[in-house]
């Protein structure tokens, strides 16, 4: 409970944290929708779906969450199934499913989504084989594997680079959750942001909040251009990954409130789709996730 508590907390203090002069093409949380996701789809939304089918995801999502929860109604004549193992799964639940395939009393293949109280994202995909007899439901095997959508969704602080500094290997913080923390309470306000006229060495977080594969790539530069196709110089950028979700990191020594003389100067943030996107690796093409305004 202390460490939900602290979530709402950080989340509270969010509106005020986030820099001013951020700017973005798209934060909001993917609908997992027909269009978005362009395949056939026999129902979208896990309250319109038949109720055995209905029953099973939410069955089945409840195993990987490690939740307690159980339906009477289910029964599984199956054991020791290997459900990918979701870090952190305390703070997820339930988003929505997509139907794939659906043969009533038979088999059924589903995408199911979850997300968290800082808003990442994650995906599975599920094969069932089951047996129905009027409203019990028997499942005889299933199979749970990761499934990746569009990456779409970040979130950009701006802090002083002289505590980051500090860090090591050793005393990076070990997740996400408390990497996030972290930057969003050194973060600078919009009050802050006006004290600092002279060049100041800065460090740049964008936190991706959609999980990618292992072979999906992020690149975090900075520029003075707005243009989605130019990336921006990009060398000194690092990236740390947390079980799939990436945090992009970038210092620089820059003016944070704009002179007289100086251009504007963006953060950019792309997302290259890995093997999953089923495309060759030259047909992979980058998408802008995240612009920020720095000054």
């Amino acid at each position: 409970m202390n460490k939900l508590l602290n979530i709402k907390l950080v989340l509270i203090s969010i509106t005020l944290l986030l820099f001013s002069g951020c700017v973005t093409d798209n934060l909001n949380l993917p609908n997992f929708g027909k269009k978005e996701l362009k395949k056939p789809i026999i129902e979208d939304n896990i309250l319109l779906m038949p109720k055995d089918a209905s029953t099973i995801i939410l069955s089945i999502s409840a195993k990987i969450l490690h939740t307690t929860k159980e339906n009477s109604n289910v029964s599984f004549n199956t054991y020791n199934i290997n459900i990918p193992l979701l870090k952190d799964y305390k703070l997820f639940n339930f988003k929505n499913a997509l139907l794939i395939k659906y043969n009533k009393g038979k088999s059924l293949e589903a995408d199911v989504y979850f997300s968290d109280t800082l808003g990442r994202t994650c995906g599975y995909k599920i094969n069932v084989q089951y047996i129905l007899n009027g409203d019990k439901i028997q499942i005889t095997s299933y199979n749970v594997q990761k499934q990746y959508g569009p990456v779409e969704n970040a979130l950009c602080f701006v802090l002083p680079a002289q505590d980051y500094q500090k860090f090591t290997r050793d005393t990076l913080p070990k997740s996400f959750y408390d990497m996030y923390k972290y930057a969003a309470s050194k973060a600078i306000t919009p009050q802050e942001a006006t004290k600092y006229t002279k060049k100041e060495e800065w460090v740049i977080m964008v936190f991706f909040l959609d999980r990618m594969s292992n072979t999906a790539t992020m690149e975090l530069g900075i520029s003075d251009k707005i243009d989605a196709r130019e990336r921006g110089y990009r060398k000194d950028s690092k990236y740390i990954i947390y079980d799939g979700w990436k945090v992009g990191v970038l210092m620089g020594k820059f003016h944070l409130k704009a002179q007289n003389n100086d251009k504007p100067l963006y953060a950019k943030a792309f997302y290259i789709p890995g093997s999953e996107s089923g495309s060759f690796l030259f047909f992979r093409k980058e998408k802008l996730v995240g612009l920020y305004k720095l000054r």
